[in-house]
């Protein structure tokens, strides 16, 4: 009885992600879109291509994503990537390597994902991690377990995205 009210939430937590967007087509955050308006996660971006959050683009500006970054090269948010500095998914992270939210990556500090957060560890926006610590994409969490924005997961408290 759980699993269609989460997924029912999800639904909702999604179409905020896109509420003012124009054009979406065939994504997870937009694997296969050709064009993406003026959405909340690339608001004043105009075009994003072949996208996770843009694995194959070669360069995205100004964004929500990456507000002040110039260029950003094969990411889901950026899984081969070795440096990105100074966006809103790391405002002042100087270097996160190897990420889908950074699945292989074992320490990331101060950003705006884990504003106040010392450590996480093997996520896709915390897929198999085991403690996530006041965060803006857990604020008031102590676990967060087996998630991709959590379906299976067995305790998610104060969701902001999610609205709780």
């Amino acid at each position: 009885m759980k699993t269609p009210l989460l997924f029912a939430v999800l639904f909702v937590g999604a179409s905020t992600i896109v509420a003012t967007s124009t054009n979406h087509v065939n994504s997870t955050i937009f694997p296969t879109s050709t064009n993406v308006v003026n959405s909340t996660v690339l608001p004043t971006s105009t075009n994003h291509v072949n996208s996770t959050a843009i694995p194959s683009s070669t360069v995205v500006v100004n964004s929500t994503v990456f507000p002040t970054s110039t260029a950003v090269v094969n990411a889901t948010i950026f899984p081969t990537s070795t440096n990105h500095v100074n966006s809103t998914g790391f405002s002042t992270s100087t270097e996160v390597m190897n990420s889908t939210v950074f699945p292989t990556s074992t320490d990331h500090i101060n950003s705006t994902l884990f504003p106040t957060s010392t450590t996480v560890v093997n996520s896709t926006i915390v897929s198999t991690s085991t403690v996530v610590v006041n965060s803006t994409a857990f604020p008031t969490s102590i676990t967060v377990v087996n998630s991709t924005v959590f379906p299976t997961s067995i305790n998610v408290i104060n969701y902001t995205v999610l609205g709780f």
